[in-house]
């Protein structure tokens, strides 16, 4: 019998099974690109932002997973581009970002407060829900 190991994955977050390396393109949307904020053998918690947004139409890029930053460099796209990717090795931890994963109470908070909360990466919703608050 082979000890196998999970494959690299391709955004896929942890649940379930966990993968050894998470791929994360600084592309993810039809925006500009992201560039990185982490740099290799960087630390990085779930939730935290690994690539800051590369424009007006853009949105960060979040780690989808908990560990150590392994690689910043083009990788091949589902595009079928190499595009400048993040690459974190799994701790398997899964240790959140301060101030994630925190349960609130949107009827406790201001709307500044519930933008900022929601300023976590959401993209192609198609809708302001926040300005329908006002």
């Amino acid at each position: 019998m082979h000890d196998r190991k999970l494959p690299l994955s391709l955004g896929a977050g942890s649940g379930g099974d966990q993968c050894q390396s998470e791929l994360l393109p600084m592309a993810q949307h039809l925006g500009a690109p992201c560039q990185p904020t982490v740099e290799k053998k960087d630390t990085v918690d779930l939730g935290q932002v690994v690539g800051s947004p590369g424009g007006f139409v853009s949105s960060p890029v979040h780690a989808t997973v908990s560990g150590t930053v392994v690689a910043g460099e083009p990788r091949l796209h589902p595009s079928g581009k190499r595009m400048m990717s993040v690459v974190i090795e799994n701790d398997g931890e899964d240790r959140w970002a301060e101030g994630l994963n925190e349960p609130r109470d949107p009827g406790g908070m201001s709307v500044d407060e519930i933008r900022e909360a929601l300023d976590v990466g959401i993209v192609e919703w198609g809708v302001d829900l926040v300005e329908d608050a006002n």
